[in-house]
């Protein structure tokens, strides 16, 4: 007899547990949960609970359910099928790409699809960090933590904002009418089922969950069962009305994805809050409600996350003004700023100022204001979930009504620049005297993907006022180290290389590099 003792050795933890979508499907799913709903409508005539702790307890009750209910044969030869579809996209897409016109039918590399696996995994894997503080490089999951804690701790916790900032950014804010009381009613209009069920019809059902594990296939069938949806109003207008939500509203998972640079900093990840999908339903409703008005407030050059307004926009409008510099040999350029995490340094109380300000109902903005801070991180850390954390500044990034508030808090600064008269931007004269030319070309912008066109120096010192002024009030931060400079006409000047080197930019293009300056996906060269 021959014993083997075989030792695994895996930085990797568990992650976060998700319920089978495929459950849904089920019939004897369906008819287990049923009971189980019923079972709990019955009991909840007799409890003195508030409704967001009874839907908290329904939840739990659903997920011990879903974890422990079998997969018949029936839905693995599902599974396998959705499997093989995906096995064999894969193979389509990397024969495609790597011109091969023949595949044998049905032989699939299991090496290849293991590689790209493997690859993947990788891909999102934390290697060893650098402790943001000791500078210490290290891969133990206790130094890990102590990173990403450190790190996160310190990105979420504000400063204190200039309240005179705040004053002189809002006064600048060129007037909007306000909302009639008929619009203002809508808003925080009571929460129907019909409403809950369109949006949960309208999610990526490929959404992953947050630390509850429930999808929104499950969900759908909760809020569909009779015996819970007044309850499920319940709970949903506490939280519109009073601000009162379920506690597992403020618990959140954020899942760490690479960007580009050395990813032993934490700098070079991009943070996505993984919210509970009930929850996210609820900001769902608010932004489908707030984005009827953002066409009002928010200027035409903010093409993102506005109804009827398109990304190529910007790279067709940025590709016309540089064959017209081009064709003038003009000096002007167009500077494109980095905003540093700029989802995450917003500030609750400028977000506060300027939600009033724009006149939405004070319930309403109460209502965000509880809802994104406050909460309580854990941040996902190859699988092992981090000590919580409190998130007392920004704006989660994954959630649906995050883009559009965002959207909100940097109009003030958008306006600014498109209103200060002494700010001249790229202006083209009309061609007949007698007629008036189009208004200048000041800024474009999607989110916080900003471009500002500059005539001369001057141009240069009012912007950077303005986006002093703006980090004042807000929190947010603009990397110069990583903005970049285009010459329009793509002649390059000495004097406007010697001024941008004085403000720390560093990086410009011109017809001479070697590489194009990317915008919004657009190569502007």
């Amino acid at each position: 007899m021959i014993t083997t003792n075989l030792r695994v050795n895996s930085n990797s933890g568990k992650g976060v547990w998700r319920a089978n979508p495929f459950l849904s499907n089920s019939d004897d799913f369906r008819k287990a949960l049923t009971q189980e709903l019923d079972s709990l409508s019955t009991s909840r005539t007799t409890t003195s609970l508030s409704p967001q702790v009874q839907w908290d307890s329904l939840k739990q009750k659903i997920k011990q359910l879903s974890h422990h209910h079998p997969i018949n044969s029936t839905q693995i030869k599902v599974i396998e099928g959705e499997i093989a579809n995906i096995q064999q996209t894969y193979m389509d897409n990397l024969a495609l790409r790597a011109s091969i016109q023949w595949l044998e039918d049905g032989e699939k590399s299991a090496g290849l699809l293991k590689r790209i696996t493997s690859a993947r995994m990788n891909e999102r894997s934390i290697p060893p960090l650098q402790h943001p503080e000791t500078q210490e490089i290290g891969s133990s999951l206790t130094h890990l933590y102590n990173s990403v804690c450190s790190f996160y701790g310190t990105l979420y916790s504000p400063t204190p904002i200039s309240s005179a900032a705040v004053d002189d950014l809002l006064e600048h804010f060129p007037p909007i009418g306000r909302f009639s009381q008929e619009v203002l009613d809508t808003l925080v209009a009571p929460i129907t089922i019909d409403e809950l069920n369109v949006q949960v019809a309208r999610c990526l059902k490929k959404s992953r969950p947050g630390l509850d594990g429930l999808p929104y296939q499950i969900l759908e069938l909760i809020f569909k069962h009779e015996g819970t949806q007044e309850l499920i109003k319940q709970t949903y207008n506490n939280a519109l009305d009073n601000a009162i939500f379920p506690e597992s509203w403020s618990q959140t998972c954020l899942c760490l994805l690479p960007k580009k640079g050395d990813l032993s900093l934490l700098k070079n990840w991009r943070p996505i809050a993984l919210t509970n999908v009930d929850c996210k339903i609820f900001t769902r409703i608010i932004n489908s409600r707030m984005i009827s008005l953002a066409d009002v407030i928010i200027n035409r050059y903010q093409t993102g996350f506005v109804h009827g307004r398109y990304i190529a926009d910007n790279g067709m409008l940025v590709r016309l003004i540089m064959d017209h510099a081009h064709r003038t040999n003009r000096s002007d350029i167009a500077l494109l700023l980095d905003g540093d995490k700029a989802y995450d340094w917003l500030h609750p109380d400028y977000l506060h100022r300027v939600l009033l300000h724009y006149g939405f109902p004070s319930s309403l903005v109460s209502c965000i204001m509880g809802l994104f801070f406050g909460s309580q991180i854990k941040i996902n850390v190859n699988g092992h979930l981090s000590p919580p954390i409190s998130q007392q500044r920004g704006v989660r990034q994954g959630d649906p009504l995050s883009p559009l508030l965002f959207n909100f808090t940097i109009e003030p600064l958008l306006q600014r620049i498109l209103h200060d008269q002494d700010f001249i931007g790229y202006g083209i004269s009309s061609s007949f005297p007698d007629k008036e030319g189009p208004a200048p070309a000041k800024l474009l912008s999607y989110a916080d993907d900003t471009l500002v066109f500059l005539n001369n120096s001057h141009d240069l010192q009012l912007c950077l006022q303005h986006l002093d002024t703006y980090a004042a009030a807000s929190n947010t931060k603009i990397n110069f180290e990583k903005t970049h400079a285009i010459f329009l006409s793509g002649n390059s000047s000495a004097t406007w290389i010697q001024e941008l080197a004085a403000h720390d930019i560093h990086s410009w293009h011109n017809h001479n590099s070697t590489s194009a300056l990317v915008y919004l996906g657009y190569p502007l060269y």
